[in-house]
């Protein structure tokens, strides 16, 4: 007997529209009730999953009757879609002072560190976006940000446990924070010890913790108990590191809480998708958006980009495996193509060997492909070839850590994949100079992965992008990636053909 679906008869709980700073809640809701309203926020399906690559900025959470969004409409059009509800407009929690601390003699704010900064103090706004470009120090300026200025008990999260370590590395040797006063959540039993007021660490000043540790609580507990988890703590300000990941978490999580001051750090103020660009841009229209301009963005560019043009004469068999699932193009039937043509393959030791007799700085060398199959594949490769002269490593999701920590250290020539190698790495040693693109992926990738490569002083790094020819959509891709790579940090474009 199938289900019987609820609807605003079968709840007795008040109804209520609470708005805060970063978000609205709706409850009890129940699907189509306004479809105004789900239109509005791109809804196309209901079912309360997590969505890693969500396509709508508003979820009607199934399982606690509840509608959460990062839109802000208008109380007009609130009360016109829901007549019998009860609107609470909630002012922001300022959350709890903490003492002031510094950074350290070592490290000195550049002048355009200081000018973004000073943005930042003076918006108004309850939400901010640092859209900086990688190796800007957008983590230094919000730590500076967060313990200098606003010094009010603070709230950091990132999808990384790795990068949430490194912030806490960045103001142990860089501040003199009370580092007794920080803490890494990273177990649910934290959360319910918050939430019953008996966490023996309550009194810190900086928490920080992933947004799916938070989401699970939220299935878990219901989703306006993470608002008492920051009230608990005194939280006033709250910092999303690479804002452009895991959206639906952000939109969740702000619909529900209400402090004085977000913050959201991001070399990259875009999605690939331009349907899902659109509604990142919406989700963020209320903010203050902190751009370098142009001229600083050019004067600050030290890469070059280097197009490999190929081609493999691909049959009709071979094209409709690529393009004929119901997705169209699969990058990964694409990227098993390419690997069995050996052009490819052929192509990359070839420049890895010109950029071998040129390397005098001894600068590293970074492989990325999509696949782990591929990793492993060019890993043996290279070591049968190149072994005798560099120390060749791999890095992906299933490489042990004790190999990922040698690789990162040691390591001249680096086989991973764009979603292992991304951000949040500790590298020690020498820079990465050259990075070798072998997929075809989009332009927020490739300006993520064109930021593995970190300033010198003595010698530019060269971003190389590999294209198989023989296939017009990845010509058409092209042009786009270079654009939005030429606008973000290429100095120079050069084009050579293998």
């Amino acid at each position: 007997m199938p289900k019987k679906r609820k609807t605003l008869k079968d709840f007795d709980c008040p109804k209520t529209i609470t708005i805060n700073s970063t978000g609205i809640m709706i409850h009890p809701y129940v699907k189509n009730q306004s479809k105004l309203i789900e239109s509005m926020c791109s809804i196309k399906e209901f079912n309360g999953r997590f969505y890693h690559n969500v396509e709508t900025t508003g979820f009607y959470m199934k399982e606690i009757d509840m509608f959460l969004t990062h839109e802000c409409f208008q109380t007009k059009l609130l009360q016109e879609q829901f007549p019998d509800y009860i609107i609470d407009i909630k002012t922001p929690d300022m959350g709890k002072q903490i003492p002031t601390y510094e950074l350290n003699d070592d490290i000195d704010l550049t002048d355009v560190q200081y000018d973004v900064m000073s943005k930042a103090i003076n918006s108004r706004r309850n939400k901010i976006f640092l859209n900086l470009p990688t190796a800007m120090g957008k983590t230094v300026i919000a730590i500076q940000l967060m313990i200098s200025v606003l010094s009010k008990k603070v709230f950091i999260m990132c999808f990384r446990n790795t990068i949430l370590k490194q912030w806490i590395r960045m103001m142990k040797e860089h501040t003199n924070t009370d580092m007794s006063k920080v803490c890494l959540i990273d177990s649910g039993a934290q959360l319910d010890a918050i939430l019953d007021n008996n966490f023996v660490q309550q009194d810190c000043h900086i928490f920080l913790a992933t947004p799916t540790l938070l989401h699970r609580f939220g299935e878990k507990h219901g989703w306006n108990k993470i608002n008492d988890i920051f009230t608990n703590l005194g939280i006033g300000v709250k910092i999303y590191d690479e804002a452009h990941r895991h959206l639906g978490n952000i939109i969740k999580i702000d619909a529900v809480t209400n402090v004085y001051k977000t913050i959201y750090l991001s070399a990259d103020f875009k999605q690939a998708d331009e349907h899902k660009n659109r509604l990142y841009k919406r989700v963020f229209k209320n903010a203050d958006v902190f751009k370098l301009d142009r001229d600083v963005v050019d004067d600050l560019k030290y890469t070059n980009a280097i197009v490999i043009h190929y081609s493999t004469n691909p049959t009709e068999e071979d094209r409709k495996k690529i393009f004929g699932n119901n997705h169209g193009f699969s990058k990964f039937e694409f990227m098993r193509y390419e690997i069995s043509q050996k052009i490819l393959l052929n192509a990359a030791k070839h420049y890895i060997s010109i950029i071998q007799e040129s390397n005098k700085f001894n600068s590293r060398i970074l492989v990325l492909v999509s696949l782990v199959e591929h990793v492993e594949l060019l890993y043996e490769e290279f070591k049968s070839i190149y072994s005798d002269s560099y120390i060749i490593g791999r890095f992906h999701s299933k490489v042990p850590e004790d190999e990922k920590k040698v690789v990162l250290s040691s390591a001249q020539i680096i086989i991973s994949t764009y979603q292992s190698f991304s951000t949040g790495l500790d590298l020690q040693g020498d820079k990465i100079g050259h990075i070798l693109s072998l997929d075809q992926v989009n332009e927020v990738e490739d300006n993520q992965s064109a930021g593995r490569g970190r300033r010198d002083d003595r010698f530019d790094t060269y971003y190389y992008i590999f294209v198989d020819d023989s296939f017009p959509y990845c010509i058409r891709k092209l042009r786009k990636r270079l654009q939005y790579l030429y606008n973000q940090k290429i100095k120079q474009i050069f084009s050579l053909r293998y």
